[in-house]
């Protein structure tokens, strides 16, 4: 899904997690003349004018309830890409309201097992059949409360065996 049909759609979402957040687009001349059409037409859908100030981040704000941004601020090198203020402006906001959290690692999936279209349809809610995917632990919660309970229980574990 890109932040185009994120504009576009009219039902909003509770959540969006943004992979890449820093390739999104402020307006600048689109790579395709179809996507300055698009751009000003979702300024006009969402904000009532074809402002020239809103970016595509402003696109996910409005259109969802949550947001999840990941985002590198020294990757983005093309013309169109969110400004490095933009980016920063972001990143402080978050950090003043204490929900900035630093990505210190990257899990790289096994493709060849499935377990990435099988998240799809686990979050595109088509109930596939548990699968086993070797060394992969995924767990679903639908109560906070047992989250942190298990999240707790595991960390004790993990600390008891670093301890040995």
């Amino acid at each position: 899904m890109s932040a185009f049909d994120v504009g576009k759609d009219e039902r909003g979402y509770d959540l969006l997690i943004v992979d890449d957040a820093h390739r999104l687009n402020h307006r600048v001349p689109q790579s395709a003349a179809m996507l300055n059409t698009a751009f000003r037409a979702i300024n006009e859908q969402l904000f009532g004018t074809d402002d020239p100030e809103p970016t595509q981040i402003d696109w996910i704000a409005k259109q969802s309830r949550h947001q999840i941004y990941l985002l590198d601020g020294l990757q983005a090198v093309r013309p169109a890409d969110l400004a490095v203020e933009t980016t920063r402006s972001l990143v402080e906001v978050v950090r003043h309201e204490g929900r900035h959290h630093r990505l210190v690692s990257q899990m790289r999936v096994r493709a060849d097992s499935d377990y990435v279209g099988y998240i799809r349809d686990l979050l595109d809610a088509r109930d596939p059949a548990p699968r086993d995917f070797g060394d992969y632990d995924l767990k679903l919660f639908d109560d906070l409360g047992t989250y942190v309970y298990v999240c707790d229980a595991e960390l004790r574990a993990f600390l008891r065996r670093c301890s040995e």
